[in-house]
């Protein structure tokens, strides 16, 4: 039972993980994109 909690645990760590990479991306690409138009 404890480990498959520590298996949840670490798998929804995982999604945020790579959704704030995504995210980070995003910003990334977006403050780009504002640099070079101005």
């Amino acid at each position: 039972m404890a480990i498959n909690q520590i298996a949840k645990i670490g798998l929804s760590s995982l999604q945020v993980i790579y959704y704030f990479e995504i995210l980070f991306r995003v910003i990334l690409m977006a403050i780009y994109l504002i640099k070079r138009n101005t």
